[in-house]
């Protein structure tokens, strides 16, 4: 019984268990609900942030870089006002002018939002300071802190901060607004340093003359530009402020529908264009008379010193040819000596004056008399060696000689031919050394005549402008960079233009007008035309 009593309390009690269950499930669900809620709300709390500090380093540094603009403006009218007030006896009336022209720059709407600026920056300082303060994690900054630091940033800040990152923000500096109404803007030049400006004053005086030309010389020649009075000793700058004056009166004319006058302006700013052209093929046409002459003289410059050295190389060389010369023929004057000396010499003689052995028995003979004391047999004999002596020394003397002259003439001859080969060889180095100088200033007159064909060109104006217009083109085609093609081969983009335009007009085809009607009359000329076709 007591079993059956809890079978059936545990049926009873089995739907109150079913239903705490499925409260309980159902409390699980809210809670998930809730966590994937809060998971939510916390991305988008991350988002949000992210988008405010982004908006907040734009604002800050637009902030910054227009405050320090107009800090660098006020600096600069600073410098400016005490040089001018010495430079011009009324002074102050300039430094008031420019005093007026601060306060008018700072009456600007841009200008005024300096103050509100200011403010916005302590805001989002204090901000960041504060996001500085808590912690990192996204999950602990609520929506109220989020909405109270967007509240504190103006809406106008938020939209032009958005579209500076869609359209790609690039700050325009202040525009200055001319007094003439066809004077063309002139360009600001960026605002530098004091340090800078105190270094360099001729800089900035040339910043100073913005405006090449003054109103009344701008008028004057305006005039002699539509009487077609040539326009000369301007530069570049000064014709284009001219042009571009027409330009804007030829501009505002067209608008209201003046064509005569736009016509005549344009012929005006033609023949100003045409100054211009003219001014700058004259300008080339000196340069390269310039370069020309600089070029002839430093080859002239060249061939003079050139040959200044070969005369020095040929002196040289013929002194040092004189010193061999001299050294030779002292040489030989020795040869000379020494063989005068030789034939001279006891040593020699003994091999001319030996006598005879017929001489030699008479002279015994003559000894043997005379101890004898047969005198009148030793005077016959005496009288015998007298004439023998005298014939082997007139025998003996004519051998000696002819041997001399022999010897001397082998020796002449060898120092005669000794002398031959120096003056030939003298020649033949002086030839050389000639030769080898002549052939490397043929290298020299060339580079003069390839000169003086440069001089010939630059006296032609039209082909000077015609190289200097090449040049350029060359010069922007280099810039430019190669081009390859598909099989990797470098393209020239003169090339690669004109094969693109070729292969855009083979890729097209001629079509007849199209007949244009109101009614559905062309259908039938359509179907027949495919139908010929």
């Amino acid at each position: 019984m007591e079993e059956e009593s809890k079978e059936n309390l545990l049926i009873t009690n089995m739907p109150n268990n079913n239903l705490e269950t499925e409260k309980n499930l159902g409390n699980l669900s809210k809670d998930n609900i809730d966590i994937n809620e809060n998971e939510i709300l916390i991305s988008e709390t991350n988002e949000k942030e992210a988008e405010i500090k982004t908006i907040l380093t734009d604002i800050m540094d637009n902030n910054d870089n227009e405050i320090k603009q107009v800090k660098s403006e006020i600096e600069q009218f600073q410098i400016q006002e005490p040089k001018d007030i010495i430079e011009n006896p009324a002074g102050k009336n300039k430094s008031g002018t420019i005093m007026s022209t601060i306060s008018e720059k700072f009456s600007d709407p841009e200008t005024k939002s300096s103050h509100e600026r200011k403010k916005r920056k302590k805001i989002i300082k204090q901000t960041r300071s504060s996001s500085a303060s808590e912690e990192p994690e996204p999950s602990n900054i609520s929506d109220n802190k989020l909405s109270h630091k967007i509240n504190q940033i103006p809406a106008e800040d938020i939209e032009i901060n958005k579209n500076r990152k869609s359209t790609g923000f690039q700050p325009t500096p202040p525009s200055e607004s001319s007094k003439s109404v066809h004077r063309p803007c002139p360009i600001i030049s960026s605002p530098e340093s004091p340090k800078s400006i105190q270094n360099n004053e001729p800089e900035q005086e040339n910043d100073q003359q913005s405006v090449p030309l003054t109103d009344e010389e701008l008028e004057h020649y305006r005039q002699m530009a539509f009487q077609q009075q040539p326009i000369r000793n301007l530069t570049d700058e000064q014709y284009n402020y001219i042009i571009n004056s027409l330009i804007q009166e030829r501009n505002e004319a067209a608008a209201e529908h003046k064509f005569t006058v736009s016509d005549r302006i344009n012929s005006a700013q033609d023949f100003v264009q045409k100054c211009l052209l003219d001014k700058q093929k004259a300008e080339a046409q000196n340069e390269a008379i310039n370069q020309y002459k600089q070029q002839l003289k430093e080859v002239n410059d060249e061939i003079s010193q050139y040959d200044q050295e070969t005369d020095r190389l040929i002196k040289e060389l013929l002194e040092s040819q004189q010193k061999a010369r001299e050294r030779l023929e002292n040489t030989h004057n020795d040869q000379l000596d020494k063989h005068a000396e030789e034939w001279t010499s006891e040593k020699k003689q003994r091999q001319y004056n030996r006598a005879s052995h017929g001489l030699i028995n008479l002279r015994k003979q003559f000894k043997r008399l005379m101890q004898q004391n047969r005198f009148k047999e030793a005077g016959d004999v005496q009288s015998i060696i007298t004439k023998a002596e005298e014939k082997e020394k007139y025998e003996a003397h004519l051998s000696m000689q002819r041997d001399y002259d022999n010897s001397l003439r082998m020796l002449q001859t060898r120092q005669k031919g000794e002398k031959q080969f120096f003056e030939q060889q003298s020649l033949i180095h002086l030839a050389q050394l000639k030769q080898k100088r002549e052939r490397r200033r043929v290298a020299l007159v060339n580079k003069q005549k390839k000169v003086e064909q440069i001089g010939l060109f630059a006296n032609d104006a039209e082909k000077v402008w015609g190289k200097v217009q090449n040049q350029r083109k060359d010069e922007n085609l280099s810039a430019s960079g190669p081009i390859l093609s598909r099989n990797g081969s470098i393209i020239s983009p003169r090339t690669a233009t004109i094969k693109a335009q070729d292969s855009r007009e083979d890729a097209t085809i001629p079509l007849p007008p199209l007949d244009v009607r109101r009614s559905l009359r062309g259908q039938a000329l359509v179907s027949s035309h495919s139908a010929r076709i």
